[in-house]
C-alpha cells in the first residue's frame, strides 16, 4: 500500500475553504479505483491531514489525479513549491490534462521560476495552440525576463483571442515600454483604462510613460494621484514617481513633500531617502541632503536601487558644506 498524506492549516476559516476539496478526493477515490480509501483527520497539532491509500496496481491511475488536487490546494493557499512538487508528481504519473501545467506554469511564476512556467506554457500550446491563458502566461514570464518582443507577440495572442481583458493591454504595454514603442504602449495603456477606468495598475504604468519617457510631466502626475486615489499595489510608486516628476519640473519644495508623506506611510521605500537628498541639495539645505544620503547608503546594503555610488559620491561632496555637523 502508499499512504499519501498532505497538511493544511487546520483555522477555521481554511477548513471551510478546503472542504469542498477533500470531497473533491473522496469522489475521486470512490469512482477512480475500488481498491482506494481516503479519509480526513486531524494530527496531534491541530492540522487538517488528509490520507490516501493506493493499492500498487492502481497507483499511477489514482496518484495523478489526486495528486492535481492537492497541487490546487497548495497553490490556493500560496504554498507554490508544494504545488509544483504535487503537480509534478501528477504529470509523472500520467496525468496530462492541460491544467496540470497552466497551474504549475503559475506556480514557478509565483516562485519567479520563469523557465519552468514558460516550459510549461509551451507544452500547453503544444496540446491547444488557442489556450488563452498559456499565452498569458508566456507573455508574464517573457516580460519578467526582459524578453520584451517575444511578450508582445504572446499577448497579441492572448488580444487576438479575447479583447476584453484589461491584463493583457497592460502587459503588451509594459512590453511596449521595454522596446521603446511608447506610442503603442500608451495606446494599450489607454485601453486597460478604457475596459475599466478604476484600474489603477494602467494608471500607474502610463504616468510612468509619460513621465518617464515622453516627458509628458501634466499628464504623468495626473495619473500618478489616480493611482493614489485608487490606493492600488502602486500606490507607494505613485508618491515616489509624484516627487521625481516635480524634481524634473525643478519644483523641489513639493518634490520633498510628496518623498516625506512616502516615507511617512512606508519608512522602508529606500530609494526617496536618495530623491529627497537630490531636492534637499536643489534648494541647497545640504546638511538635509546628507542626512538622507546617508540613510540610504545604511538601507540600501546591497544596492538594490542601484545609487550607492552616486550617495557616496554626494556625501563627500557636500559634506565640506555642512561644517562636519552631520552626525
Amino acid at each position: 500500500m502508499i499512504s499519501l498524506r498532505s497538511f493544511f492549516s487546520s483555522k477555521q476559516a481554511g477548513v471551510v475553504k478546503l472542504l469542498p476539496l477533500l470531497t473533491t478526493l473522496i469522489v475521486i477515490v470512490a469512482v477512480g479505483c475500488v481498491s482506494c480509501a481516503g479519509r480526513a483527520d486531524q494530527d496531534g497539532e491541530g492540522n487538517v491531514v488528509y490520507t490516501i491509500q493506493v493499492n500498487s496496481d492502481t497507483e499511477g491511475e489514482a496518484f495523478g489525479p489526486v495528486q492535481f488536487q492537492f497541487g490546487n490546494a497548495y497553490l490556493s493557499e500560496h504554498q507554490y513549491a508544494e504545488a509544483v512538487r504535487a503537480y509534478t508528481t501528477a504529470i509523472n504519473n500520467g496525468y496530462t490534462d492541460i491544467n496540470v501545467y497552466i497551474n504549475r506554469g503559475i506556480a514557478y511564476m509565483a516562485l519567479e521560476q520563469y523557465a519552468g512556467a514558460i516550459s510549461d506554457a509551451n507544452v500547453s500550446l503544444d496540446m491547444n495552440n488557442a489556450e488563452i491563458r498559456a499565452y498569458r502566461l508566456r507573455g508574464q514570464a517573457y516580460l519578467k525576463t526582459g524578453k520584451y518582443q517575444d511578450a508582445v507577440a504572446d499577448f497579441s495572442s492572448a488580444i487576438a483571442l479575447d479583447k476584453s481583458n484589461k491584463e493583457d493591454y497592460l502587459g503588451r504595454g509594459m512590453a511596449y515600454t521595454g522596446i521603446s514603442e511608447y506610442d503603442m504602449a500608451a495606446h494599450d495603456f489607454d485601453q486597460a483604462i478604457l475596459i475599466d477606468p478604476g484600474y489603477p495598475d494602467a494608471y500607474y504604468w502610463r504616468a510612468h510613460l509619460n513621465g518617464k519617457y515622453r516627458q509628458d510631466y501634466s499628464s504623468a502626475l495626473n495619473d500618478y494621484a489616480k493611482v493614489i486615489d485608487l490606493n492600488g499595489k502602486y500606490v507607494y510608486d505613485a508618491y515616489n514617481g509624484c516627487g521625481e516628476t516635480y524634481y524634473k519640473l525643478n519644483d523641489f519644495d513639493r518634490a520633498i513633500s510628496e518623498f516625506s508623506v512616502l516615507l511617512t506611510l512606508k519608512p522602508d521605500y529606500w530609494l526617496a531617502y536618495y530623491n529627497r537628498g537630490l531636492c534637499y541639495a536643489g534648494t541647497r539645505q545640504y546638511q538635509q541632503a546628507v542626512s538622507d544620503f546617508k540613510q540610504y547608503l545604511a538601507l540600501d546594503t546591497n544596492n538594490k536601487y542601484g545609487r550607492v555610488q552616486s550617495a557616496d559620491y554626494l556625501v563627500s561632496s557636500y559634506k565640506p558644506f555642512v561644517e562636519g555637523n552631520v552626525r
